[in-house]
């Protein structure tokens, strides 16, 4: 059985044909996925470029395509974005939605158009994320993504969660299959053998993100900086990531004075390079205004890194509410940088806390559990005939 997966994220095309991402869903993303199905087809957006850089990760394989949809928005482009949504749900398979997102909107309204049956992978929360003061959106815009995205869970045959707040704000039906379970990958190399020492306050902070989107909170941390600065703790911090906002960030950084504190690194591929970067860090900050299960901050945590965030999705499951601030208040944050990295007891503390509580999250452990959802929709599939009739759609 195939399986149809529509994913809302941009990959990039050389001239050859090849599919590349820069930072997520390679090949290696799709391996538990072809353990249950013969061969995926992913849709997503794709944009051309004429050649590959320097670490970037290859997609597409003998088992694995990418069926584009256009990468920019307009009345035009959402209208052919239908017609190839409609034109792969022609073809038999099972059908994923990676929720919430424009695609698995477009995509849900086909199926319930055909009453055929699918699964969610509900990796983020479409309210928070469109709330007021996270990005510009119109109230009435929040609302229908928020209800699309119940929609889509209620009516789900199966229903994968990455955090337990996600299935309580978006409930599956009755009779869906549903698993709670983290969709991040870490590796055997990702995970320290043991807890960091450390015998002297902290001073390197690192923060993972991209630059794209204001409401990874990337403003707030560096006016946090500052105000350690201001109470005479001269603590560095390298930002990596990059995108649209990086000059509106390195002008702040200037105006604040903090050029020689704050280093731009730029976008690393996740690997080595990445970890290298983390284990020069004595203390992970994650300030975003929203989150669901944020991957960058477990991967500080199979590092052994002390970690401060903010109370978004599913962090309180995973640091102490000492290490936790409000999001968007930068003196809180501030101030819970300032205890940890003074405190070098607590610093080891949450070092060794943080490795336990991320080796939860190693692939050995997760993968049996992701594999056993998916052969638990395929088995649906069968038992049912796909492509068949459900019962009627929940409207919400």
């Amino acid at each position: 059985m195939k399986l149809i997966y529509f994913l809302d994220y941009r990959f990039v095309q050389t001239p050859c044909g090849a599919i590349w991402t820069e930072t997520s869903f390679d090949a290696a993303f799709w391996e538990s996925y072809l353990e249950v199905f013969d061969h995926v087809t992913v849709v997503g957006r794709v944009m051309d470029v004429e050649s590959a850089k320097p670490g970037w990760m290859r997609v597409d394989g003998p088992r694995v395509n990418l069926c584009a949809v256009p990468s920019s928005g307009g009345p035009l482009q959402s209208l052919r974005c239908r017609r190839v949504i409609r034109s792969v749900l022609a073809e038999p398979g099972a059908v994923m939605l990676r929720t919430p997102s424009p695609l698995a909107t477009f995509a849900y309204r086909e199926l319930k158009r055909s009453n055929r049956p699918y699964a969610v992978e509900v990796v983020g929360d479409a309210s928070a994320t469109l709330a007021p003061g996270v990005m510009r959106a119109r109230g009435l815009f929040r609302w229908l993504f928020t209800r699309a995205q119940r929609e889509q869970c209620a009516n789900a045959a199966a229903a994968k969660y990455v955090a337990s707040i996600l299935q309580t704000s978006y409930p599956a039906g009755r009779t869906s299959r549903e698993v709670v379970c983290s969709d991040v990958r870490l590796e055997a190399a990702w995970l320290r053998d043991e807890a960091r020492v450390f015998s002297a306050p902290a001073r390197r902070l690192v923060s993972v993100a991209t630059f794209s989107q204001s409401y990874k909170g990337l403003s707030i941390l560096i006016d946090a900086i500052s105000i350690c600065h201001w109470q005479g703790v001269p603590v560095t911090l390298t930002l990596v990531g990059d995108g649209r906002l990086r000059p509106e960030l390195e002008a702040q950084v200037e105006r604040l004075g903090l050029g020689e504190s704050i280093t731009f690194r730029g976008a690393l591929p996740w690997g080595q390079r990445l970890i290298d970067e983390l284990d020069r860090a004595d203390l992970f900050v994650l300030p975003s205004l929203v989150e669901a299960l944020p991957r960058a901050l477990i991967e500080a945590m199979a590092r052994a890194l002390p970690c401060v965030a903010t109370s978004v999705g599913a962090v309180p499951e995973l640091l102490e509410e000492k290490h936790i601030a409000t999001p968007g208040d930068t003196a809180r944050l501030a101030s819970r940088i300032l205890t940890l990295v003074q405190d070098p007891a607590a610093l080891n503390v949450a070092s060794k806390r943080n490795l336990e509580v991320a080796g939860g999250y190693a692939l050995p452990v997760l993968r049996p559990r992701w594999t056993a959802f998916y052969r638990g929709f395929a088995n649906l599939l069968e038992r049912v005939k796909v492509p068949c009739a459900l019962p009627g759609a929940v409207e919400i």
